[in-house]
């Protein structure tokens, strides 16, 4: 908020009427035109239409921008532990803007700068019954680079609670030579005490078998496992609590010259008539080749599909 004052001169001038893009504002009809507390809705374009028994005439446009303001605090939020939180700010008026969030320790006044949180949303890590009652806000600068504006503050609630496992970070398939050493690797959330188990499905197969040993975040392989016949084996882990558990996906492995396909298709939504890509990535120490397959809709029966070939076209020339 601030002090808006526009003037204008005018010799012999009997009435005015300030405007606010183009529209006239009430009760504004004298050479100043005065806002005590201007905000971002003051912002516009400004003209005065003086007035005398000649006629009229409007000046030219005074454009007036307002200070920014915030439009919208972050929110109170109640978490469990191992969970995350969100908190927002969104400010309007003189952008581009700066952001820095800050935190109030539970039971402090003073707020600590947030390394790295500079964006309108900040997300916390997995949290813990020592970030209950902690607080946090936003300073938000905008283009005029002057005193920064504080949001209100966000009190985060954590309550214990018995939260079953979470997935964070999936295994990811790996790709090694014949009798190397690789590994696979999961990032599990969860109360209390988590437990691993790891599953390989052999190639070729569909049903998996629990590797006996194989119970921490990460399963090393052993070159016994990585000969030829194991390329495209498929890993996965199952990951548990007191309280539930959560399976990983499936992370392949590709051995010597097997094929590890790094990125798999994606569904695509597309209106009628309009064309969907379909893109797919793979690494093998050999050359790759493709071939597309589609199944119609409500069936599991895929044929491969064929680009139609150029009809070659034989031109007689006429006499």
């Amino acid at each position: 908020m601030g002090l808006l004052t526009l003037s204008v001169a005018a010799n012999y001038a009997t009435s005015y009427q300030w405007n606010l893009n183009s529209a006239p504002i009430s009760g504004a009809t004298s050479a100043t035109y005065v806002v005590p507390n201007a905000s971002s809705v003051n912002a516009g374009n400004y003209t005065v239409t003086v007035t005398n028994g000649a006629g009229s005439v409007t000046s030219s446009v005074a454009a007036v921008d307002v200070g920014s303001t915030i439009t919208s605090n972050p929110t109170n939020l109640a978490l469990h532990p191992t969970q995350t939180a969100t908190f927002s700010v969104v400010a309007q008026g003189l952008s581009p803007f700066a952001y820095q969030w800050y935190q109030i320790p539970s039971g402090g006044s003073t707020g600590t700068a947030i390394p790295g949180a500079t964006s309108s949303l900040y997300t916390t890590p997995a949290v813990d019954l020592t970030y209950n009652g902690a607080k946090y806000y936003a300073a938000v600068t905008d283009s005029c680079a002057g005193i920064p504006l504080n949001s209100t503050n966000a009190t985060l609630t954590v309550t214990a609670a018995n939260v079953p496992p979470t997935i964070v970070t999936q295994p990811i398939g790996q790709d090694v030579t014949v009798g190397g050493l690789t590994s696979f690797t999961v990032i599990a959330t969860g109360s209390g005490t988590l437990s691993y188990q790891w599953y390989r499905i052999p190639a070729g197969q569909t049903v998996g078998s629990a590797i006996g040993g194989a119970t921490s975040a990460t399963y090393n392989l052993l070159g016994t496992a990585t000969t030829i016949t194991n390329d495209q084996d498929q890993y996965y882990v199952i990951v548990s609590n007191a309280y539930g558990q959560a399976i990983s996906t499936k992370a392949t492995l590709a051995v010597g010259a097997g094929i590890l396909i790094t990125q798999q298709p994606e569904t695509a939504y597309v209106s009628e008539g309009d064309t969907a890509t379909f893109t797919v990535a793979a690494t093998s120490v050999l050359p790759v080749t493709y071939q597309w397959y589609s199944a119609p809709a409500g069936s599991s029966t895929f044929t491969a599909i064929r680009v139609p070939r150029m009809r070659r076209l034989r031109l007689v020339r006429r006499r």
